[in-house]
């Protein structure tokens, strides 16, 4: 039985997303084919990520707090509120990072 809840595009980047994670994962595989990184850059870029997911998962939050207001309740505003721990987690941890420079 075809779903037809489902996006046109939905598995076909599901499928991109292997095609590129195999890659990946091979490539982590082999530990000789790796990049040193200065441990100033890294901790720039790990901060730069860090950031990002945060924005992200507070934007997730915010999308599903603003739910409350429609007719689209329950499991959207309960992940709302899973994205905010998630995104609180996220900077507390990048907060607490060993090397990150004092702000």
């Amino acid at each position: 039985m075809d779903n037809q809840r489902t996006h046109p595009y939905q598995s076909a980047a599901g499928w991109i997303l292997l095609a590129l994670a195999i890659p990946l994962q091979w490539w982590a595989s082999h530990p000789a084919w790796q990049l040193i990184v200065e441990p100033m850059r890294f901790v720039f870029w790990h901060d730069v990520v860090e950031m990002f997911a945060v924005v992200v998962a507070m934007l997730v939050f915010i999308t599903g707090y603003r739910a409350m207001f429609t007719v689209r309740q329950g499991a959207v505003i309960l992940l709302g509120v899973a994205f905010f721990g998630v995104g609180l987690l996220d900077f507390l941890h990048a907060l607490s990072y060993v090397r990150m420079p004092t702000i």
